[in-house]
């Protein structure tokens, strides 16, 4: 990487959250998607969850209008009884994420080395998604085992790491 690197900060805009969760619970015939897990790491002429702002996969033919949500945002959010618990989760996750991909910016600019624990002080927790966010495609797919395991590896400022999954959120950094 570069000597200006900046892991790139997730913006959300929490203070609307709750209303447009409200709004797509008060329309059941919203549409559900799978995320775009390519289209996160560059600019892509997909639609946008309406609540998480994530790319989705096979949208392009909805109205302008119509309100479209990930799978994963409707389990969490729209079919869930309550949502306030997983909704302050998701916001205590992004908060942390970002303070993370801030400090991880700055070892890489002052050419500091990357280890397993800092780059696990940023991921660990994180869905697929969310990690694909902050450091881009893995260097190699996804290898699936047993049980719902994964694990990639990715190249961070030279180093590279296997980041292992369950279920699709990051368990580890080795």
């Amino acid at each position: 990487m570069s000597k200006n690197t900046v892991i790139k900060n997730r913006v959300v805009d929490f203070e609307s959250l709750s209303a447009r969760i409200e709004k797509v619970r008060a329309a059941p015939d919203s549409r559900r998607f799978e995320i775009d897990l390519v289209a996160i790491t560059r600019p892509s002429a997909q639609r946008d969850c309406f609540l998480c702002g994530f790319p989705l996969r096979d949208s392009s033919g909805l109205a302008k209008d119509a309100t479209a949500i990930c799978v994963h945002c409707s389990y969490l959010y729209v079919t869930a009884p309550d949502y306030r618990p997983a909704l302050a989760q998701f916001r205590l996750r992004v908060e942390n994420a970002n303070r993370q991909a801030q400090m991880l910016s700055v070892r890489i600019n002052n050419r500091q080395a990357i280890d397993a624990a800092t780059l696990s002080a940023l991921v660990v927790g994180l869905p697929l998604s969310e990690v694909e966010f902050y450091l881009g495609l893995p260097k190699e797919d996804l290898t699936s085992f047993d049980y719902g395991l994964e694990v990639a590896r990715w190249r961070v400022a030279g180093a590279e790491f296997e980041l292992w999954f369950q279920t699709q959120v990051c368990i580890s950094v080795k």
